[in-house]
C-alpha cells in the first residue's frame, strides 16, 4: 500500500508516512484493521466473506479508501466530534425571532444554575472532555449570567470548550474582554451568524441589531485575535446584501471561514420562502467579486455545502469534501444535550421528528447505534446520479420537505443541478466544473 494507515483510537487513524490524522467511520476502520492484520490479499478474502461482496468490489473499495486518505484534508483531532465530545444547548430562547431558526415558535427552556451543576456532573460521569455551546442565544440578556456561570464551571472541571455559537447581537466590548479572561481563545472558535434575513423580519441584520455591523464588537474580536467562523443563511436577499457581508468580512482578520447556505427548511412551508433563482444570483455575484479580489479574501468559504474555496482555486484539490458517504457519518459520535434535557445527535432533528430523540439516561450508550442506519443504500439517493458528490444530503432537509429521512435533500440536488447543467461554471470555473462532472460520471459507472 502506498499510504500506511494505523488505527490510534476509536475511528481515528494516522498516516504513518505523513503523520496526518484522519477520522474514519466504522466500516473504514474495519478495512484498515484487516489490511494491517492480514495483509492486502488476505484482507480482500476476509472482507469479501464478511460483507458477502465480490472480491473485485472489495479490492476497489480498499484501494479507493487508501487513495481518499491520501487526498482528504487532515482533521484537527482536538476539534473532532469524537466519543468524548458533546454539544450543549443550555437555552433555546432568544430575544430575536429569525425566520430560519428551528427554535422559533417552540416551547422555551433554559438551564438554571442547579441544572447546570447537574449536567456538569453528568459530563464528568460520562467522561466527556470537550463541548461546544449553542442555543438559542446564550448571550442574550435573559441568559448571559448563567452562560458565564456555565463557561466557568466547564473550565474549572477541565472540560474544553471547542466552539461557542452566537448570533452576535449582544457581544459587547465588556463581554469580549470577559471571554478573553475566561476561555482559551487560541483553542475556542467563535461561530457567529451574520445574516441578512429579509425585510419582513424584525431584525434585518445580525450581528448589529441597532448599529448594523456592530463595529465595536468586530474591533475587539480582531484586537484579541479570536478565531471566527461566520455563517450566513440566504433565502430572498438581493445580491448587494451578500456582497456587503463578503466585503465586510474581508476586512476582519479574525474571520477564518464563511459558510453561506440556503435557508434551513425546518417546516415544509419554509421551502416556499426559498427563491432559488435569487440564491443562484447571490452566489454568482459573490463568485464574480471573489474572482476580482482573490488576494484580498483571506477567509475560506463554503457555498451551499458544495463549493469550497480550495476547489475553485486549486485544480488538483479535489477532496476538500470527502464525497460518496452520508455526511452525517462525519459526525458519528456527536451528541447534543438539548435545553429540554433530551439527547440527540443533530441539534435540529428532534424538532422535526421524535425518532431522533433519546432520554437523558441513554447518554451512556454514546449514540453509537442510533444513526448506524444512516447510509444511502436504502434511500432515494441510490437511484440518483449525484450521490457520488452529494452523499445523501442533510436528513433534516429531507424530513422537513417529505416527512421521510430516506428521501432527497432538495437543496443539495438543486445546488448540484445548477453546477453541472448551467453554463456559468463551465465558462467561469472550468476545472471545478470538470472535476464535478467527472466525479458524477465515475459514480454512475
Amino acid at each position: 500500500m502506498e499510504n500506511k494507515l494505523k488505527i490510534i483510537g476509536k475511528n481515528i487513524a494516522i498516516n504513518t508516512k505523513t503523520g496526518i490524522k484522519y477520522k474514519l467511520n466504522d466500516t473504514a476502520e474495519h478495512i484498515v484493521e484487516e489490511v494491517n492484520n492480514c495483509g492486502f490479499s488476505h484482507a480482500i478474502k476476509r472482507l469479501s466473506k464478511y460483507y458477502s461482496v465480490d472480491e473485485g468490489v472489495i479490492k476497489e473499495d480498499i484501494l479507493a479508501l487508501y487513495k481518499r486518505a491520501s487526498e482528504c484534508r487532515a482533521y484537527e483531532i482536538g476539534s473532532l466530534p469524537y466519543r468524548d465530545y458533546v454539544v450543549l444547548e443550555p437555552t433555546n430562547d432568544c430575544t430575536a425571532s429569525c425566520i430560519h431558526c428551528f427554535h422559533r415558535d417552540k416551547a422555551k427552556f433554559s438551564w438554571n444554575k442547579l441544572e447546570i451543576e447537574k449536567y456538569i456532573e453528568l459530563l464528568k460521569r460520562e467522561g466527556i472532555s470537550a463541548v461546544s455551546l449553542t442555543g438559542g442565544e446564550i448571550f442574550s440578556p435573559h441568559y448571559i449570567d448563567k452562560a458565564k456561570y456555565l463557561i466557568q464551571k466547564l473550565i474549572l472541571n477541565n472540560i474544553k470548550i471547542c466552539t461557542i455559537s452566537t448570533n452576535g447581537m449582544f457581544l459587547t466590548k465588556d463581554l469580549v474582554e470577559w471571554l478573553v479572561d475566561n476561555i482559551d481563545i487560541n483553542r475556542t472558535i467563535m461561530r457567529i451568524s451574520l445574516d441578512s434575513i429579509g425585510e419582513k423580519n424584525v431584525i434585518k441584520m445580525r450581528p448589529g441589531y441597532v448599529d448594523y455591523y456592530n463595529t465595536s464588537f468586530w474591533k475587539y474580536m480582531n484586537k484579541y485575535n479570536f478565531q471566527v467562523i461566520v455563517t450566513t443563511i440566504i433565502s430572498t436577499q438581493k445580491e448587494n446584501d451578500i456582497l456587503d457581508i463578503s466585503k465586510f468580512l474581508a476586512n476582519q482578520k479574525c474571520v477564518i471561514k464563511w459558510i453561506v447556505k440556503p435557508l434551513v427548511p425546518t417546516k415544509k412551508g419554509h421551502f416556499k420562502l426559498i427563491d432559488w433563482g435569487q440564491i443562484r444570483r447571490n452566489y454568482c455575484a459573490f463568485l464574480e467579486w471573489y474572482k476580482e479580489n482573490l488576494h484580498d479574501v483571506k477567509y475560506d468559504f463554503i457555498l451551499g455545502n458544495t463549493i469550497t474555496k480550495k476547489m475553485l482555486i486549486n485544480e488538483d484539490y479535489n477532496k476538500e469534501i470527502c464525497f460518496g458517504e452520508h455526511p452525517c457519518k462525519e459526525e458519528m459520535y456527536q451528541k447534543t444535550i438539548k435545553a429540554n434535557g433530551k439527547i440527540t445527535r443533530c441539534p435540529m432533528l428532534p424538532d422535526i421528528s421524535d425518532e431522533f430523540q433519546l432520554s437523558i439516561s441513554e447518554l451512556g450508550k454514546r449514540n453509537d447505534e442510533l444513526f448506524d442506519n444512516l447510509t444511502i443504500r436504502d434511500m432515494d439517493c441510490m437511484r440518483c446520479n449525484y450521490h457520488s458528490v452529494c452523499g445523501g444530503g442533510c436528513r433534516a432537509y429531507a424530513i422537513a420537505y417529505y416527512g421521510d429521512y430516506k428521501k432527497c435533500d432538495i437543496n443539495s440536488k438543486r445546488m448540484i443541478d445548477w453546477i453541472v447543467n448551467d453554463e456559468y461554471f463551465k465558462k467561469n470555473w472550468s476545472f471545478f466544473y470538470r472535476n464535478m462532472v467527472k466525479k458524477i460520471e465515475d459514480g454512475i459507472s
